[in-house]
């Protein structure tokens, strides 16, 4: 090992001031690549990552419009009830001051499709709301899906940047061993 050192002293020691600042440059270059590579792939992850932050917060903002939608569609419900009620109320309070008998026949009909009418605003109304809820759910559901799939793209870049940069290393290695055993060579005068 130590003839080896000395002997890669010597080469270094017969090369010209050309030929060490061509090695050195090409060392340099692929070191460069290298770094650029992984920089590259750190970056790709941290803009998923971030992008996959986005997405989640998206999906909470979804749910949270889901639970609002019930929560409207049952506070419009519950008031068109009572509204519903108020109309049958009104009917009977005018029939009655007119001198109808209110709890019978065409009185009696005149109240119950009122209420029936209410009812009927009622549920679709609430049908609505949950149809509206639903659909904000399924946004929540679609949000959480890119996020995961962000993410995984995030680490599969960062991945790819890491091995971009061992080919780089590897391919720097070889090119700097050419050009030093061609240096070497030429410098014995075998080229």
């Amino acid at each position: 090992m130590v003839g080896g050192t000395a002997a890669s002293t010597g080469i270094i020691a017969g090369m010209s001031g050309f030929q060490l600042a061509s090695l050195g440059m090409s060392a340099m270059s692929g070191i460069m690549g290298m770094m650029g590579q992984r920089q590259q792939g750190r970056a790709a992850q941290a803009r998923a990552t971030y992008q996959a932050a986005v997405d989640r917060n998206n999906a909470i903002r979804s749910n949270q419009k889901a639970a609002r939608a019930r929560t409207i569609g049952e506070s419009q419900r519950v008031a068109r009830l009572l509204g519903a009620t108020q109309d049958a109320g009104r009917i009977n309070v005018g029939l009655a001051a007119n001198g109808v008998v209110v709890n019978a026949g065409t009185a009696l009909a005149l109240k119950s499709d009122a209420l029936d009418a209410g009812f009927q605003d009622a549920r679709m109304i609430a049908h609505n709301a949950e149809v509206d809820a639903l659909s904000y759910e399924a946004d929540a559901g679609n949000h959480q899906a890119q996020a995961r799939l962000t993410t995984m793209r995030g680490a599969a870049d960062n991945q790819a940047g890491k091995r971009a940069a061992f080919s780089t290393a590897l391919s720097t290695a070889g090119r700097v061993s050419n050009q030093w055993y061609g240096f070497d060579r030429a410098n014995q005068g075998l080229a």
